[in-house]
């Protein structure tokens, strides 16, 4: 855990997700596929901007568990800041340290303050699938393939 890292921490008993902080933050050159570190505790995050949030922590899960890295409804509502990847899949066997691949979708920039809520960690059970399996059809359903608003808006 780094030393300035908050712990995951439910807000009420009944939570699903487990509030994560932010304990560095990177800024991301895509050309070149490099991470460079920002050296300050808030960073402006411009429109459509995207960077890395490590999180502080790695962590080991019983065997048959893994964990959803999500948004936070709040900040997502009303700053526009998201998770790009959402949910984030963490496997099982990642031994390094969690972090979070945030976007700013306003038309505002947004300060990013070291130690602050960035996302939501769920720890979900796995269920076993062994295996694919090809078959010349599949059974009929009312909604068949319609899929993409096919159920409409009302």
């Amino acid at each position: 855990m780094r030393e300035n890292a908050t712990l995951p921490q439910m807000v009420f008993t009944d939570d699903t997700g487990f509030d994560c902080y932010i304990s560095q933050v990177y800024k991301i050159k895509p050309a070149t596929k490099e991470l460079i570190l920002f050296d300050g505790n808030d960073y402006r995050l411009k429109p459509g901007e995207r960077i890395l949030c490590k999180l502080g922590f790695a962590l080991e899960l019983e065997e048959g568990y893994y964990i959803d890295v999500v948004p936070k409804s709040g900040l997502s509502l009303w700053s526009g800041i998201t998770i790009v990847n959402s949910p984030g899949l963490v496997d099982n066997g990642y031994r390094g340290e969690l972090a979070a691949i945030v976007l700013n979708t306003d038309t505002r920039a947004y300060i990013l303050r070291v130690e602050e809520k960035i996302c939501q960690m769920k720890i979900m059970r796995k269920f076993k699938v062994d295996h694919v399996e090809v078959v010349d059809e599949l059974s009929d359903t009312k909604r068949g393939d319609g899929g993409f608003g096919s159920t409409g808006t009302k």
